[in-house]
């Protein structure tokens, strides 16, 4: 009976550290992944913001142009 007892311990503890092998690569792997996924958004959001900053200086621009022009106002009847 104590022969059964210790093959099944070590049979479950081999079994148990295998396991825990597995979770390991699996924990490493979903790390890589979300850092990937945090690099590419880190990436849009630069390029959002090189967007909006580009965005704004052709607002700039066009209100100097538009201050530039006589403005005409409609005879009112």
């Amino acid at each position: 009976m104590k022969i059964i007892k210790r093959l099944a311990e070590r049979v479950l503890r081999d079994d148990f550290i295998y396991l825990e092998r597995k979770v390991a690569e699996k924990v490493s792997e979903l790390s890589k992944e979300y850092q990937k996924i945090i690099e590419e958004r880190d990436k849009t959001i630069v390029g959002l913001k090189t967007v909006i900053e580009n965005q704004k200086a052709d607002i700039l621009k066009l209100r100097k142009q538009a201050e530039k022009r006589p403005h005409f106002k409609r005879k009112r009847k």
